[in-house]
């Protein structure tokens, strides 16, 4: 049975000004986290038009949607029971709650905040195939803006499928992790100082993209992002080693995973446009990029890359690791006996170009 709750209206002060909170779900905004998210607004809601924003694996995380988008529906799903933490937030960033009602595992709040009457609606569930009909069921009218920060991914195809379907052209994503390519998006460009450490978004700089068109076969050309990005690990030396025998089965295992991924695009999932699209950025990313120098021993690549690492690491205050340990990971990775030289990893991409143009020109 549903349950209708009044609240009291407490006035908060807006804690925008306060030193940032070390959680992952819970923050205050930095003036760089200000200045990016104003950035982005003025790209998503320069008007401040009535939105509708999603957010999945959410947290209690209000301030940075609020921030960016300017939205006046929010809806948030997590697997965490976070109703009084929620409520909680809304109060401690500046917001006044009205009133709120719940049923099952579906929470509404009518809030206030910066002088705009809002609601949040938040489903706890278990984002995943297990939940797909719910999932859907809560977006299917439509939506204006994706947020993802700090997730790592929404791990299945059919699951990143149902949220791409249902933004609406025009609509945003912003993220740090992006859509994809060749899924209908255009990249937004901000301005060159919002990808450096003090601004990071999550795991990575901020990812703003305009959904252009609705595109077809949306989880066949997700599964195909994936498998170009495994493949481009291992043209590039980054799974198995690439000197010796161990360069012997990375490019075998290379040969055999570019078989799979040439019959996928050639077996007929794809409309012409689209394979086109798909077997030219094959090309681009497998035969004609250069191979990647910063994995190269003692390189100046690798000293800007290792340098830029430990920069992150000591900018990045809402990373959910421990950043000793990270930074003794990255230490040791980037002093293997295992990295190649300069000759080494060249010698490496060519063999990999001649797989390609044995495995690729195949009919």
């Amino acid at each position: 049975m549903e349950k209708k709750v009044s609240v009291e209206r407490v006035e908060t002060k807006n804690p925008f000004t306060q030193a940032p909170i070390r959680s992952l779900d819970s923050f205050a905004p930095g003036k760089e986290r200000m200045e990016l998210c104003e950035a982005v607004r003025l790209k998503v809601n320069p008007q401040r038009k009535e939105l509708v924003l999603v957010y999945p694996a959410s947290g209690v995380d209000l301030a940075n949607p609020l921030l960016a988008a300017d939205p006046t529906l929010l809806i948030f799903i997590d697997s965490r029971s976070l109703a009084k933490d929620l409520l909680d937030e809304i109060r401690r960033i500046g917001g006044n709650v009205n009133n709120l009602s719940q049923s099952g595992n579906r929470l509404e709040v009518n809030f206030e905040w910066e002088r705009r009457e809002r609601k949040l609606i938040f489903r706890q569930l278990e984002i995943g195939k297990d939940t797909l009909k719910e999932l859907s069921e809560e977006i299917k009218g439509g939506y204006d803006v994706y947020f993802e920060k700090l997730t790592g991914g929404t791990g299945e195809y059919t699951v990143r499928e149902i949220f791409i379907r249902n933004l609406r052209k025009g609509g945003f994503s912003i993220s740090d992790a992006g859509m994809g390519e060749s899924l209908g998006f255009e990249a937004i460009q901000l301005e060159k100082k919002f990808s450096e450490v003090p601004y990071r978004f999550g795991y990575s700089p901020l990812t703003l993209q305009l959904k252009t068109a609705d595109m077809p076969a949306v989880k066949e050309i997700l599964d195909f992002n994936e498998q170009l990005l495994g493949l481009e690990w291992l043209r590039n030396g980054a799974l198995m080693g690439i000197v010796g025998e161990k360069a012997e089965k990375s490019l075998s295992y290379y040969r055999e995973r570019l078989t799979k991924l040439r019959d996928f695009v050639r077996s007929g999932v794809f409309p012409p446009d689209v394979r086109k699209e798909l077997e030219k950025r094959t090309v681009d990313k497998l035969y004609d990029a250069p191979g990647d120098m910063s994995k190269v021993w003692n390189s100046m690549e690798a000293e800007v890359r290792h340098q830029d690492s430990l920069r992150y690491i000591a900018g990045g205050k809402l990373l959910p690791r421990d950043e000793e340990e990270l930074e003794e990971k990255i230490k040791a990775m980037e002093s293997s006996v295992d990295r190649p030289t300069r000759e080494q990893l060249e010698r490496y991409i060519e063999r990999g170009r001649e797989i390609f143009r044995e495995v690729w020109n195949q009919q």
